[in-house]
């Protein structure tokens, strides 16, 4: 499903950048979609399809992702001009010169990506040793987290189709304007996170998660304060 997701970021990348962002929500509603239908036949099991547990997830998920990129596929062959296509001929072109640039335009970013990663590696060690309670609530918190975290990152990839469109063509004082109004953006996003999170935290855990141990659902409230929190600086940082 890896293989499958990296192409599909790329052909994502691809369509935002060229104006063309409502082609990335057609993949991505069939993917979530049948991924959610396969999921509900596979994992338990649904008329003639059987129960297969953690591996029926598995198999939804190849499915979706290879349904996500063959969609793709059709539309950047249909809908993608061909001066935006890689072509071979363009490949033969690329240089050691062209891939220094390259790298010292971008390395900033690319360190900054591998840092992050790095930085979720440990929290992964530092969770993976803890009690179970513990490790219940943070994946409690953590879904919630995931769940708001989405409005930002809609901020932060609306901020850099529209920068980088400005700054490729030349409209760097626009692109500084741009860049403001996002960083401001972002910060108001997170207030709004932070405000909601810590409001309807409380209430999410009791509501879905009543079953749980009392120690359990309270670790979960104080993390969900936590992540809330620090929304507004993560959703700037991303804006």
């Amino acid at each position: 499903s890896y293989l499958c997701m990296a192409v599909s970021y790329s052909m994502t990348a691809l369509f935002r950048s060229i104006g063309k962002a409502h082609y990335v929500l057609v993949p991505t509603c069939i993917s979530l979609g049948l991924k959610t239908l396969l999921n509900f036949l596979l994992v338990h099991g649904a008329g003639i399809f059987p129960a297969l547990g953690i591996a029926g997830a598995g198999i939804a998920t190849v499915v979706s992702k290879a349904v996500e990129l063959s969609v793709y596929l059709v539309l950047y062959s249909r809908t993608v001009e061909p001066s935006y296509k890689l072509t071979l001929s363009r490949c033969r072109d690329i240089t050691f010169a062209k891939c220094r640039s390259f790298l010292k335009k971008t390395y900033a970013v690319v360190l900054n990506e591998s840092l992050w990663a790095v930085g979720l590696s440990m929290f992964s060690i530092i969770f993976g040793r803890m009690a179970v309670t513990e490790i219940s609530a943070l994946n409690i918190a953590k879904t919630l987290e995931e769940l708001f975290n989405s409005l930002f990152y809609g901020v932060a990839i609306s901020a850099v189709v529209i920068l980088g469109a400005d700054i490729g063509a030349g409209r760097m004082e626009e692109a500084k304007r741009n860049a403001k109004r996002f960083l401001i953006l972002g910060a108001e996003t997170g207030l709004v996170i932070l405000v909601v999170m810590a409001a309807a935290g409380g209430m999410i855990v009791d509501r879905f998660f009543g079953g749980l141990l009392p120690e359990t659902r309270q670790t979960a409230k104080i993390l969900i304060l936590e992540f809330a929190v620090y929304m507004p600086f993560r959703s700037a940082a991303s804006a």
